[in-house]
C-alpha cells in the first residue's frame, strides 16, 4: 500500500515509516511508537533534558494574536522567520496546517516540531495520524487519530509540564462533552480547531459502535 506524498517522499504505512522519516527528513526525528523517539544527531534523552520553560512559552506566545483571527496565521509566519527552529511554533503551525486541510504541510511541522522540543509529543501522534490522513486521502483527522492511537497506544501526550503549558494556553471549555471518554477530553486538549468540531459531532452522535475510544467512560 505504498502511496506517494505530497511531500514527494513514499510512505509505507508502519514498517516502511523509518524509511519514509530517513527519506523525507534526514536530520529529523524518527518516530517509532514501539521504542520512543530516536534522533540522528543526538540522543533523546540528551534532548529531553532541554524542555522549554514556562518562561520560554510565555516568552514565545507574547503577542501573538487570538487562535483563529485573522492575522493569527501572518502573525505566526514572521515569528517563524525570525525563529525558524522554534518547536513551539512549528507545532501551532502544523496546527493551523490540519486546519486548513494540508495534512502533508502538517506532518513536516509536526516531526520539525517534535525533534526540536520532544516535549510536545502530541506531536509525534498527530505525525501518525496526519500519515494517515495523507495516505488515505479524504480521511478526517478524528478517525485517523483514533485508528493511531488504537494501534499504538502511545505517545502518552499532554502528562508533562512543559506540554500542559502549551496546551493550556489554547484550552477550550469541555461543553457538549458530557459522558465523553478520558481519550476524548485529551484530544479535545489539541489546538486544532477542526478537530473539536468533529469531536463534538462524534460525541453528540453518541454512536458508542462508531466511536468505542470516544465514548467509552474508561
Amino acid at each position: 500500500n505504498t502511496r506517494a506524498l505530497a511531500l514527494g517522499a513514499p510512505i509505507e504505512r508502519r514498517a516502511g515509516f523509518e524509511t519514509y522519516t530517513r527519506r523525507a527528513f534526514p536530520r529529523a526525528v524518527l518516530l517509532d511508537p514501539a521504542r520512543g523517539p530516536k534522533y540522528g544527531s543526538r540522543s533523546s534523552s540528551a534532548r529531553s533534558s532541554q524542555h522549554m520553560t514556562q518562561r520560554e512559552i510565555t516568552e514565545t506566545l507574547r503577542g501573538l494574536p487570538p487562535r483563529g483571527a485573522p492575522e493569527w496565521r501572518l502573525a505566526l509566519d514572521s515569528r517563524l522567520v525570525r525563529s525558524p527552529r522554534s518547536g513551539l511554533l512549528r507545532y501551532l503551525l502544523g496546527c493551523e496546517c490540519f486546519d486548513q486541510a494540508r495534512p502533508a504541510t502538517a506532518v513536516r511541522q509536526m516531526m520539525i516540531a517534535h525533534h526540536a522540543e520532544p516535549m510536545l509529543e502530541s506531536a509525534a501522534l498527530l505525525v501518525f495520524a496526519g500519515l494517515n490522513c495523507v495516505s488515505r486521502s479524504g480521511v478526517l483527522l478524528l478517525p485517523a487519530l483514533l485508528e493511531a492511537w488504537e494501534e499504538f497506544r502511545r505517545p502518552e501526550f499532554d502528562r508533562n509540564r512543559a506540554e500542559r503549558a502549551v496546551l493550556d494556553a489554547f484550552a477550550e471549555p469541555l461543553a457538549g462533552l458530557q459522558g465523553s471518554s478520558s481519550l476524548a477530553r485529551r484530544l479535545w486538549r489539541l489546538p486544532i480547531r477542526t478537530l473539536r468540531t468533529q469531536i463534538r459531532t462524534a460525541v453528540a452522535s453518541h454512536d458508542v459502535q462508531q466511536y468505542p475510544l470516544l465514548l467509552s467512560p474508561a
